[in-house]
């Protein structure tokens, strides 16, 4: 802060700030790496604020979306919500092994889980299992 003294009686001009201007949530955001994200909103004085999504369209560690959208006006410092794609939940799948596929779809357990065990057993093999 400048300090200055003047004498008694003088005319002093006084600046009264509106604060800081708003700032624009940058463009093109999503589908970019999240940590390179959260730098161009810093640098811009804005809060990201990380929310993990399931997105198995996305890649892993990449942004799905921001919120408010790319190209909003908003305040100095204001949060913007960082939708990250990550790990999809464990799936429970059952144990089918030695089974025919007409005894794996006849178990009640393993019928909820047949989709995901298909979808599995021709990611490791190649060939599909009907």
């Amino acid at each position: 802060m400048y300090k200055r003294q003047v004498p008694k009686g003088s005319k002093v001009n006084l600046v009264i700030s509106d604060g800081a201007r708003p700032r624009k949530v940058p463009a093109d955001l999503a589908g970019k790496n999240a940590l390179d994200v959260a730098q161009a909103l810093e640098k811009v004085s804005l809060k990201p604020v990380v929310e993990r999504v399931q997105d198995p369209s996305v890649q892993l560690g990449y942004v799905v979306s921001v919120e408010p959208a790319s190209g909003t006006e908003v305040e100095f410092e204001s949060e913007v919500k960082v939708r990250v794609s990550s790990p999809r939940d464990k799936a429970i799948v059952p144990d089918v092994a030695g089974k025919s596929t007409l005894q794996a779809d006849a178990d009640p357990v393993s019928y909820t889980h047949l989709d995901v065990y298909k979808r599995q057993a021709y990611r490791c093999t190649g060939r599909s299992r009907h």
